[in-house]
């Protein structure tokens, strides 16, 4: 989706305007909202730094992701900082494919050519005999009775019972 952003500034009225377009179809584009600001809170904002720019630019309606919002502050500065008003609208034009960074190809070297899974399947894997942290392996002769973890494989579960 293609959005426009539509700069202008008006010293007659000494206010700072910022018009936001979307594109409805292919290659139409409809504004959306246009924001009014005040020239002086704008300058004031500015001398308080990129930040303090950015959050007085952004409003309830007006409000693009970080980086569609540093290249509209960056732009605000250029025309606030000019004497006269432009003789056109600095108009900014982004593509949300190019702000959303794309994924990397995984790497083709890393994944092998091919896999045989009868050769998988053939070869003899040692089992792990290292004892427990205690010396001893778990024997289920000596689990205690009323342990949970010693259920007996014919015993059944009535759902009636109480538990």
């Amino acid at each position: 989706m293609m959005y426009k952003y539509i700069l202008n500034k008006d010293t007659k009225n000494n206010e700072l305007s910022i018009g936001e377009c979307c594109e409805v179809d292919v290659g139409q584009l409809q504004t959306m909202y246009q924001e009014i600001y005040q020239i002086e809170k704008i300058q004031k904002a500015m001398n308080e730094g990129s930040l303090a720019l950015i959050n007085q630019l952004r409003t309830t309606n007006l409000y693009p992701c970080t980086y569609v919002m540093e290249k509209i502050a960056t732009k605000v500065v250029t025309l606030i900082k000019t004497d006269s008003d432009p003789e056109q609208p600095i108009e900014i034009v982004f593509h949300d494919l190019d702000i959303i960074p794309r994924k990397e190809e995984p790497p083709t070297d890393l994944v092998p050519e091919e896999v045989n899974i009868d050769t998988i399947l053939d070869q003899d894997e040692e089992i792990d005999e290292t004892p427990f942290e205690d010396g001893a392996f778990l024997d289920p002769d000596e689990l205690d009775p009323g342990d949970s973890l010693n259920v007996s494989i014919d015993e059944t579960v009535n759902p009636e019972d109480d538990i």
